[in-house]
């Protein structure tokens, strides 16, 4: 989902936000770190679901027209 908004005659934003899901399938070893130190590893049967991550990802670009010929673009998204 994204729109496009004209905030002056020079300046257009455009954002959206897109929702990213995926799970961990089994037939392997699931392991879970923190802080980048393992704490559990646990074998998942094949076929079998493993945990499912849900993540929001926002983005907004920004498009400011300085003449005909020229304009500054910047841009924010993030991405899972």
């Amino acid at each position: 989902m994204n729109d496009d908004f004209k905030a002056t005659e020079k300046l257009t934003l455009n954002y959206g936000v897109r929702l990213a899901a995926f799970s961990i399938l089994g037939g392997d070893t699931f392991n879970t770190y923190e802080n980048g130190i393992l704490t559990q590893s646990r074998y998942l049967e094949k076929g079998k679901f493993g945990k499912t991550y849900v993540n929001l990802e926002p983005r907004i670009t920004a498009n400011y027209r300085i003449n005909e010929g020229s304009s500054i673009k910047g841009g924010y998204s993030r991405n899972t």
